[in-house]
């Protein structure tokens, strides 16, 4: 296997294990205060931008149409910086930039299945559809609801991240066994 496909499987595990972290942690302190949210969502935010930075690397060396994901993964670096730099930022505005980077990565992820809906297999393109799908539903959701209590949030966050990440780390499993080069890999 190529340095390149290691890439895209490890890049897609990486993310999903670090979205059941974050969502894990988010769970298990429920009652937490909302600053230890903003610093969990910060890191997640960053972390994941950086990881997509590399994702759009390896598309960038195979060829493949790479700018779709540097926009989210600059729109999610810049989300948690924005995190860090003003935290004590309402709840309202704070889900507003959530749900800003929520919707970017739906839109993206949407976009990759619609563009590669016809080289990949049934099972890539319903993951692809449904985390996009399922990524546009809960950034709407959480502009129209923004005055719902932090725990019913948190709880929902939590139970998002650790839904995103299961998918990614499939869809890593399938990259890996099947080796798929598609442009799909990564959403």
């Amino acid at each position: 296997m190529s340095n390149l496909m290691q890439g895209k499987w490890t890049t897609l595990m990486l993310r999903g294990v670090l979205a059941l972290v974050l969502g894990a942690l988010m769970f298990l302190n429920l009652n937490a205060g909302a600053l230890a949210l903003l610093v969990i969502l910060g890191v997640y935010a960053i972390l994941d931008g950086i990881f997509k930075l590399g994702e759009a690397t390896v598309k960038s060396k195979a060829k493949e149409s790479y700018r779709h994901t540097l926009l989210a993964a600059a729109v999610s670096i810049i989300i948690g910086i924005m995190i860090f730099v003003w935290p004590r930022i309402s709840a309202v505005v704070l889900i507003a930039l959530l749900a800003a980077h929520i919707l970017v990565q739906g839109a993206v992820d949407l976009y990759e299945a619609v563009r590669a809906r016809k080289s990949l297999g049934r099972g890539r393109l319903w993951l692809l559809l449904i985390g996009g799908i399922a990524q546009l539903l809960f950034g709407l959701w959480m502009i129209a609801q923004p005055v719902l209590g932090g725990l019913t949030i948190a709880a929902v966050m939590a139970a998002y991240a650790m839904v995103l990440g299961v998918i990614l780390i499939i869809r890593g499993i399938e990259q890996k066994a099947g080796g798929s080069s598609g442009p799909a890999a990564f959403a």
